[in-house]
């Protein structure tokens, strides 16, 4: 690992603030990061910290890996969204059985890419599957060693299924060689992603190079006993909650140098926006100690042995969800009070806004998460939502 001489992550990537700033518009243009803004994420270790020890990882706890995340979504919107995607993929080595493993991350720091979604099919053969489909969102494609695409089993052209009626998936492995990049990222925000359409076409995948989120991981740190999905979903929350962060350094250095037309008041001196300001500062700090919290009681429930429930799992989604919805409420308050300013494309605040919009698309921070909790809360069975996606049979 090439990382900084910093031991902590957070402070690590701090360091890196600065070309990840430096670089962000130039990532934008590229619709990529740049070499730049990526090797300084490779530095800081970020694709390293959920990946086992037993691999060459830092195998951090969940709480740290969110805030490093955050940091990173500070500096620049899509290097946080790249550090959350391929950082979390990082878990996939405790995932993987160990000959599989030990091919994809036992050569250092592995940048992997892709979609979790069954979009394409794999078909049984000895030893293995042939894999063949295409994915949207293949975010860091540009910069990855692996891609991965979620798939279903097929068997004599049909779907293999599970006791339970629903078809068997898969996540194959499928190394930068045999994928084909396409041209599908123009987007609204997180532009510098690189979030293009991928294909995968007959590509045989050993068995070794494939799982499922069902399946009991085969490391026994604590981390990997999350239920994995909810987990990432704390870190995609983060993203959003590092850019509003952003938003508010740029409205701090704003106010003191802008008049609105005809007032002879700069924004920090008119008393009639300082309210809507400090709305923005509570609601994102909210956010922030909201996310940590749920995230801290569920690492307090795998450190201490056990698993957690289905309420606890839920607080997961719930948490990422409000957190990244909440942050882009902030975003667009201070938006609106920056006035024209803040339209212009080479503005930053433009950039936070588009950014955090795109990242709240996700499905893991939608509102149907909203409504998943609701019907939670008031004793409904939601094992048949999007939450139970990585439901191991060990959640009461």
């Amino acid at each position: 690992m090439a990382h900084t001489t910093l031991a902590d992550p957070v402070s690590r990537v701090r360091e890196i603030v600065p070309v990840l700033r430096r670089h962000a518009a130039a990532s934008e243009a590229a619709r990529a990061l740049t070499p730049e803004a990526h090797d300084a994420l490779v530095s800081a270790g970020v694709f390293d910290l959920v990946r086992p020890r037993s691999l060459g990882g830092e195998e951090v706890d969940l709480l740290t890996f969110m805030r490093t995340v955050k940091e990173a979504a500070r500096a620049d919107g899509s290097a946080g969204w790249c550090a959350m995607i391929s950082g979390c993929y990082a878990t996939f080595g405790a995932l993987l059985p160990r000959a599989g493993a030990e091919e994809v991350f036992g050569n250092g720091t592995t940048v992997i890419a892709g979609a979790l979604g069954p979009m394409g099919q794999a078909v049984r053969v000895p030893g293995g599957y042939r894999v063949s489909g295409r994915w949207p969102f293949g975010s860091n494609g540009q910069h990855a060693h692996w891609f991965v695409g979620g798939a279903i089993v097929m068997e004599a052209e049909a779907p293999v299924l599970l006791p339970n009626g629903m078809p068997r998936i898969t996540l194959a492995f499928v190394p930068r060689r045999d994928v084909t990049l396409i041209d599908t990222w123009t987007a609204t925000g997180l532009c510098g992603t690189g979030s293009h359409d991928y294909a995968i076409e007959d590509v045989f995948v050993p068995q070794e190079r494939t799982f499922w989120f069902s399946e009991a991981p085969r490391e026994p740190g604590p981390l990997y006993a999350l239920p994995m999905v909810a987990a990432y979903g704390t870190a995609i929350g983060a993203v959003p909650v590092g850019i509003a962060e952003h938003a508010l350094e740029l409205y701090a250095q704003l106010a003191p140098q802008k008049k609105p037309i005809l007032s002879p008041l700069t924004l920090q001196e008119k008393a009639n926006v300082h309210d809507r300001v400090g709305v923005a500062l509570a609601t994102v700090e909210a956010a922030t100690a909201y996310l940590e919290r749920v995230v801290t009681d569920a690492w307090a429930v795998v450190a201490a042995g056990g698993r957690l429930d289905w309420v606890q799992r839920g607080k997961l989604w719930l948490g990422g969800t409000h957190a990244a919805q909440m942050a882009m409420q902030a975003i667009e308050h201070l938006y609106t009070i920056a006035g024209a300013t803040a339209v212009f494309a080479v503005n930053e605040f433009d950039r936070c806004l588009r950014d955090a919009r795109t990242a709240v698309q996700h499905v893991m921070t939608q509102f149907v998460n909203y409504e998943i909790a609701g019907k939670q809360f008031v004793g409904l069975d939601i094992r048949d939502s999007i939450w139970a996606f990585d439901d191991r049979g060990d959640a009461d």
